[in-house]
């Protein structure tokens, strides 16, 4: 049984059903079809509305789920038939009603003119961040899954001009809308968000004259240095219940994988240490609440990826060949990571419940720094060929891969956020 029988309710067929008085209207999509929408713009007959019903369009085909139309009335329908009459535009009809603090969203199916749900959503942000909100509720909705559309992605450009200079970037998740975070005057790698979403920040590793720093900087560009000990600082992981955050450290020579916890009566920071021997142990990712996946070299010269407790006990090996940069997606319970498979850096999916892995990739371009979206349809990663190193976004739905960084910019570590952000 493929691993992509597993991504819940996506792997070539879409399905959700929705009860309503008896009755069922069932969503479906493959590979080769969308579920066909319609969006109904109620009331306001100003640009800005219309804006954001595009924005809203955008964002929702962008998932290669649904194909959209918009139009526009003055009222809710009223009737039955005021939704069946476009029943040659959509299968849903999703009516929109713009507040003066939250949108009213109500959705029927065109076919019969029955109501299915009604839902309520605060308005927060400017334009764009309010359709994206409306865009992952619908998504929601539909799917039973959070939606992307208000998540962020962050990575690392080379300045164009010094290529010792690095260009912490976020942008949105079909990669418009890029901004700098910060400019680093030396190398910056391997950003990583925390969980918080009230306070949302990145930690990344900076190159120093005497290490390799990790430092925290926050979506305002305000940064300052996190952990400096002599040695490696780098690639934090933060538990699910974000009481601590794994580090990886090289104080004692050997790169280790430390849980850092910090003492809520004295503010200090304690770290222990949960990989031993001489061995080095990179890139730390929690799978739930208590084991955790990381690349080593433990097992011979060539790094690998193996899972522990959170005592750092019980190690296993998972990986075949040389493998590295573990991602987790709490939503489907996946771990992808990449192997090298006839020389060439591939993505693989495992399923640590089963033991079951699958090749996602298979063309000749070497990949590196895998990330999960939110809902966990998809997958960002880094691709390298012909001197280039370009960020692209990968669907599990279709198989389909787009490009979301400047074809002639170095982009690499692509992160995506755990959480919607208003931006």
């Amino acid at each position: 049984m493929k691993i992509f029988k597993v991504i819940i309710f996506f792997i070539g067929l879409l399905s959700e059903i929705f009860s309503v008085s008896g009755q069922s209207v069932t969503i479906q999509a493959s590979k080769t079809s969308t579920t066909p929408l319609v969006i109904a713009l109620v009331g306001h007959e100003n640009q800005a509305f219309r804006e954001k019903g595009s924005m809203l369009a955008r964002a929702l085909e962008w998932t290669e789920l649904f194909t959209v139309s918009v139009v526009e009335m003055k009222h809710h329908p009223h009737h039955k038939n005021d939704i069946k009459k476009y029943a040659d535009k959509g299968r849903l009809f999703i009516a929109i009603e713009e507040g003066s603090h939250s949108f009213e969203i109500r959705v029927y199916e065109v076919k019969t003119g029955q109501f299915i749900k009604g839902e309520r959503i605060e308005k927060k942000g400017g334009d764009r961040a309010q359709a994206y909100a409306i865009a992952d509720e619908i998504f929601k909705e539909l799917t039973g899954l959070p939606g992307s559309s208000s998540s962020l992605i962050v990575y690392c450009k080379k300045d164009q001009k010094n290529k010792n200079k690095t260009l912490l970037c976020v942008s949105d998740c079909d990669g418009s809308h890029e901004r700098v975070i910060t400019t680093i005057n030396e190398i910056a790698v391997a950003p990583r968000w925390n969980r918080d979403e009230e306070v949302p920040f990145i930690l990344y590793s900076e190159y120093t004259p005497v290490n390799l720093a990790l430092m925290l900087v926050d979506l305002k560009g305000n940064r300052r240095v996190a952990v400096n000990f002599d040695g490696i600082n780098m690639q934090p992981a933060f538990s699910p219940q974000g009481d601590h955050v794994l580090v990886c450290l090289s104080v004692e020579g050997s790169t280790h994988i430390y849980k850092c916890v910090t003492d809520r009566l004295t503010g200090k920071r304690k770290f222990i240490r949960l990989t031993s021997g001489s061995s080095n142990n990179l890139s730390p990712v929690y799978m739930g609440e208590h084991e955790i996946a990381f690349c080593s070299d433990r097992a011979g010269m060539r790094p690998e990826i193996f899972t522990m407790n959170d005592h750092g006990k019980h190690i296993k090996k998972i990986s075949t060949a040389m493998a590295v940069s573990p991602t987790y997606c709490s939503q489907t319970g996946m771990l992808a990571y990449i192997e090298f498979i006839k020389g060439v850096a591939q993505i693989i999916l495992y399923n640590p419940k089963t033991g079951v892995k699958e090749q996602v990739t298979h063309d000749s371009m070497h990949k590196e720094d895998v990330s999960f979206s939110p809902c966990g349809n998809y997958i960002v990663f880094s691709v390298i060929y012909e001197g280039r190193q370009q960020i692209v976004v990968q669907s599990f739905l279709t198989g389909s891969r787009r490009l979301i960084t400047d074809s002639q910019a170095l982009c690499g570590y692509p992160c995506w956020s755990w959480f919607q952000l208003v931006i």
